[in-house]
């Protein structure tokens, strides 16, 4: 097996694997949110990255007949999917080559919240470019520090507040904004 090489998109908006956050799609590339999926509610898009397609078969769904491919993650084979070969109804033909991805198999990745923001500079945690370290005895109360090195807990550059800081900016990049 060779090397997996995913594609990464660019935009304010970007839908990713709800399994392993490969990103599928943008925004600005749905055409419809009134697509019903396997699992509920699903989504029209008219450019779709990073998906391996199945074999196209003959399916009769909720607007008729079509034929069609199960789309799966590249990244982690997880099903998202299904993309349309053909519509044999007049009235369906816009779907023809458009992918409907199951909302459930979607998570929100927002890449205008950047890591670098927060940077752990000397024990002390740097916000943008500014040079503000809030030190640990900067955010004692009564502005002495603590001789106790066994409570690292919230002390900005301990590997709690690290590990803390890397959680927030995960739930922040995949803070789910579907509608």
């Amino acid at each position: 097996m060779g090397i997996l090489a995913l594609e990464y998109l660019q935009g304010s908006k970007v839908y990713c694997c709800a399994s392993c956050g490969s990103h599928l799609t943008r925004r600005e590339s749905m055409v419809s949110k009134s697509f019903q999926g396997r699992t509920g509610p699903a989504y029209l898009f008219d450019q779709v990255i990073n998906v391996s397609v199945g074999p196209f078969e003959n399916r009769h769904l909720n607007t008729g007949l079509h034929r069609v491919a199960d789309l799966f993650c590249k990244g982690c084979e997880f099903y998202v999917g299904w993309k349309y070969e053909m519509a044999y109804d007049e009235d369906q033909r816009y779907k023809i080559g458009k992918s409907v991805l199951e909302k459930a198999a979607l998570v929100g990745f927002r890449p205008d919240v950047d890591e670098s923001l927060y940077l752990i500079d000397g024990g002390g945690l740097v916000f943008g470019e500014s040079q503000d370290v809030v030190s640990e005895s900067e955010s004692a109360d009564d502005g002495e520090s603590s001789d106790d090195s066994s409570q690292t807990d919230g002390v900005p550059g301990s590997a709690d507040s690290v590990a803390q800081l890397q959680s927030t900016l995960t739930f922040l990049r995949h803070t789910p904004f579907l509608a």
